[in-house]
């Protein structure tokens, strides 16, 4: 039996019983992006309301898709120009990306951060797809880490942030749950987002995220602890991003309170530009300790400093950027969990 509904799933739905919402008109929360071809899972976050119904989430700002293989030039028009998107973060393994590479937008930065790890093994062990949520998209490490810092990324992100893995389905929804959840959306609303992906032809079922939720309370009590606890995303960084995607819903699109306090201050650099970037041969490097990094080369600010380790990285990308009108060269490294970060060569030491 499938339950069709243009609202809200009831909160005490059977765990058997399928729901499907109706697809949302145009303009719509939840309608999808006009591509062509296979990219029919592409949709804006915008006009997702919190919980108390006095804010909603900014257009073109957070856009959830299907991998980008098969892009038109006029797809990349679109995305480019009509929503602005200015990063693409990629949560796809490294042999999915390698397998059907993203078409390049042009302007955006582009993050390789693969949740599940070197490898997907979805059906390792003979688990089913709700226990595949639970120990690898709910607790396991490269996922844990990888949202966290997806979810840092997105304080100091202008423009829109295009996330996604190879349906826009699994890894990408459950990214979209801690999105809305750190937002402030209710669960339903939560649940309804992430269960349009089979509205759309992309399957998923109505009990996969019904235990996600309930092995996370279970675990944490709630989302919001969760959000603290494991992901090390707290009260104040949730402040930040609603700040940063959050206007009103009285019509006058107020920015969220605390937003011109939040944007990031240009304390490190005043002026940078990306000048090239290129991909790199692969080659084992170990970073030098108290170094700056950052998580994208656009940020005026680091992420953090680099400490005392013997963690060999992948040097996978180099870049020449322009900081002040002094041309900088940066190497993008990534560890065996699939975190990723940018740091001067000067930063570096071959292992």
């Amino acid at each position: 039996m499938t339950h069709v509904d243009n609202g809200h799933p009831s909160p005490d739905f059977p765990y058997n019983t399928g729901y499907v919402p109706a697809v949302p008109t145009a303009g719509e929360p939840g309608s999808r992006i006009p591509l062509s071809g296979r990219n029919d899972n592409t949709r804006d976050l915008a006009g997702y309301r919190t919980a108390d119904g006095k804010w909603q989430i900014q257009p073109h700002r957070l856009i959830r898709s299907a991998h980008l293989g098969s892009l038109s030039s006029a797809d990349v028009q679109t995305l480019s120009h009509d929503y602005d998107v200015r990063a693409v973060v990629d949560f796809r393994t490294p042999g999915q990306t390698k397998g059907k590479p993203d078409v390049a937008i042009p302007g955006t930065t582009m993050t390789q951060l693969s949740v599940l790890g070197p490898h997907a093994y979805v059906d390792a062990g003979g688990w089913g797809e709700g226990e595949f949520y639970k120990q690898r998209l709910a607790f396991g490490y490269a996922a844990v880490t990888g949202y966290r810092q997806f979810l840092n990324q997105l304080l100091t992100q202008p423009g829109a942030t295009l996330y996604h893995c190879s349906s826009g389905k699994d890894r990408t929804g459950i990214a979209t749950v801690l999105i809305m959840s750190a937002l402030g959306m209710d669960e339903a609303t939560i649940i309804k987002d992430y269960m349009l992906s089979q509205t759309y032809h992309h399957h998923v079922d109505y009990q996969w995220i019904k235990e996600y939720l309930k092995e996370v309370k279970q675990n944490y009590g709630s989302m919001t602890n969760y959000l603290d606890q494991l992901i090390g995303f707290d009260a104040t960084k949730r402040e930040q991003l609603r700040a940063q995607y959050l206007v009103s819903t009285d019509g006058h699109q107020t920015p969220y309170p605390g937003a011109t306090t939040t944007k990031p201050q240009s304390t490190q650099h005043h002026k940078i530009k990306i000048l090239t970037i290129k991909q790199l041969k692969q080659f084992l490097v170990r970073l030098k300790p108290h170094q700056v990094w950052f998580h994208e080369l656009h940020q005026s600010q680091p992420s953090g400093r680099t400490k005392v380790s013997l963690t060999k990285w992948h040097a996978v990308r180099e870049a020449q950027v322009d900081e002040d009108g002094q041309t900088v060269t940066y190497v993008q490294v990534q560890n065996r969990h699939g975190d990723h970060r940018w740091v001067r060569t000067t930063s570096i030491t071959h292992a």
